[in-house]
C-alpha cells in the first residue's frame, strides 16, 4: 500500500493544520514550564493522545493496521498510544537539549534490579528506535563501567562515565567511530549503538514481514573484539521508564527477531521513525560494511 493511499491523499485541511500548530505550542509550553518532570511527562502524554485523536494525520489507524495486522479498533488505540509516546519523547528531547540526564534519572529503572550487579563489560549493547530510547542512558548510568555511545549527534550532556563517538560525516567518520569502539571494548568498557536507521546501514533484515535496514557496526565490533552483543530496550510505562535486557544475539537476523518480538509484545512502543521505515522506506544495503577498520 502506498504512502498516499494510507494517508488518504497529500492535502492537509486548514483546520487540521491549525490544530497541529496549536498542539505544538501547548507541548513547547509544557517543556519550558516549571512543572516537575513526572507531571510534565503526564501532560505531554495527554496532549499527544489528544493530538492523535483530534488533530493529527499521523499515526493513522490504517497505517498501524497495515503494519501490525490489527483490527480497526485495536489499531486506533495503538495509534493514540503512539501519539502519547511521541509527545513524551519530544518533551524528553526538548528538556535534555544542552542539559544532563539528572531531571529524568529518578524515573528510570531496570525491570530486573539484579541487572546493575550482574552485567559486566566488555559488552556491545544494541537498541532500536523503540520506546523511551532517549532515556536509556539514565539506566546505563546505573551500571558498573564506562561506555562509548555511537550516535549521529549528542542529545544530552554526557555524564562522567559516558563518551560520544559521532557517526556523522560519511563512511570514514563511521569507521573512525568503530575503531574507537574497538579500543573501548579492549579496555573493558561498554559500547552502545542503534540497530536500525538509515545512517551507515549495511544489512537488510525482515521485521514484521517487511524489509528493514540494520547497521552493521555492532556485528563488525563483535567480530573484531570477540565480545557478546546484548539487545536492550527502554519502555515508557506511564510516566516511568523501565529498561530490560534481551538474550545475546549473534547476527542481524537474530537481532531482527528480537526487535519483532518486542514490537509484537507492545506495538505502542514503536516510534514514528521506526513505523515510517518499515512502512515506506525501501531497505537498501550500503557499502558501509565494506569500510576497513585496520
Amino acid at each position: 500500500m502506498s504512502r498516499r493511499a494510507l494517508r488518504g491523499g497529500d492535502r492537509e485541511p486548514v483546520w487540521r493544520r491549525a490544530g497541529r500548530e496549536l498542539f505544538d505550542r501547548f507541548e513547547r509550553a509544557v517543556a519550558s514550564s516549571s512543572l516537575s518532570t513526572p507531571t510534565s511527562v503526564a501532560a505531554a502524554a495527554a496532549l499527544g493522545a489528544a493530538r492523535a485523536r483530534l488533530a493529527g494525520r499521523w499515526p493513522a489507524s490504517a497505517e498501524i493496521a497495515a503494519l501490525f495486522g490489527t483490527p480497526p479498533r485495536a489499531s486506533r488505540r495503538i495509534a493514540v498510544r503512539i501519539g502519547a509516546l511521541e509527545a513524551k519523547n519530544r518533551l524528553t528531547v526538548r528538556r535534555l537539549a544542552g542539559s544532563s540526564l539528572a531531571p529524568f534519572a529518578s524515573l528510570v529503572r531496570w525491570h530486573d534490579p539484579r541487572t546493575t550487579a550482574a552485567l559486566r563489560p566488555p559488552v556491545i549493547l544494541v537498541t532500536a528506535h523503540f520506546g523511551a530510547l532517549h532515556l536509556l542512558a539514565a539506566a546505563l548510568d546505573q551500571l558498573a563501567g564506562s561506555r562509548l555511545v555511537l550516535r549521529w549527534s549528542p542529545l544530552h550532556v554526557p555524564g562522567p562515565r559516558e563518551r560520544i563517538a559521532s557517526t556523522s560525516g560519511g563512511p570514514e567518520s563511521r569507521a573512525n567511530a568503530l575503531r574507537e569502539a574497538i579500543r573501548e571494548l579492549r579496555d573493558g568498557n561498554f559500547v552502545l549503538t542503534l540497530l536500525d536507521g538509515e545512517h551507515g546501514a549495511g544489512t537488510v533484515v525482515t521485521v514484521l514481514d517487511r524489509p528493514a535496514r540494520f547497521g552493521s557496526g555492532a556485528f563488525l565490533l563483535a567480530r573484531y573484539s570477540k565480545v557478546p552483543i546484548l539487545p536492550v530496550v527502554a519502555r515508557w510505562v506511564g510516566t516511568r521508564v523501565v529498561c530490560e535486557l534481551g538474550r545475546p544475539v549473534s547476527g542481524a537476523d537474530e537481532a531482527a527477531r528480537w526487535l519483532e518480538k518486542e514490537l509484537r509484545q507492545d506495538p505502542a512502543q514503536a516510534t514514528l521513525g521506526l513505523v515510517r521505515q518499515l512502512l515506506f522506506e525501501p531497505a537498501r544495503a550500503s557499502t558501509a560494511a565494506g569500510v576497513s577498520l585496520r
